[in-house]
């Protein structure tokens, strides 16, 4: 009877446990720049704002984020409409893009507060 809370933790945490091992490996998000390289030769933008970024073509092709938008509509600009996971990425590139350009102004800020002879 002095085991039966430990039992029953215990199948507590192996059932909120079990849905994540039976689902498999997490792949992450695809990397992304703000600027074409070598590697980030693929040009893309946000559907909600238009914000330009960059992707590895391989990668996003091969991401579970692009196998989310439906094949007929992948050659479409807006195919980011068709998928929630794509949103939620592009959301997320929008942040980034919201917080590199508060950081700029703030150092633009800075500057034009301390100017320099």
């Amino acid at each position: 009877m002095a085991l039966l809370p430990l039992v029953v933790l215990f199948v507590f945490v192996l059932v909120s446990v079990l849905p994540s091992l039976l689902s498999g490996p997490i792949t992450p998000d695809p990397d992304f720049t703000w600027e074409p390289t070598k590697k980030y030769e693929t040009a893309r933008n946000t559907w909600h704002w238009g914000v330009p970024y960059h992707v590895n073509r391989a990668d996003w092709e091969g991401s579970s984020l692009w196998e989310s938008v439906p094949e007929e509509r992948r050659h479409q600009t807006d195919a980011a409409m068709f998928s929630s996971k794509v949103r939620a990425f592009e959301r997320s590139v929008e942040s980034h893009y919201v917080r590199k350009l508060q950081s700029e102004v703030s150092v633009a800020s800075k500057l034009d507060f301390f100017p320099v002879d």
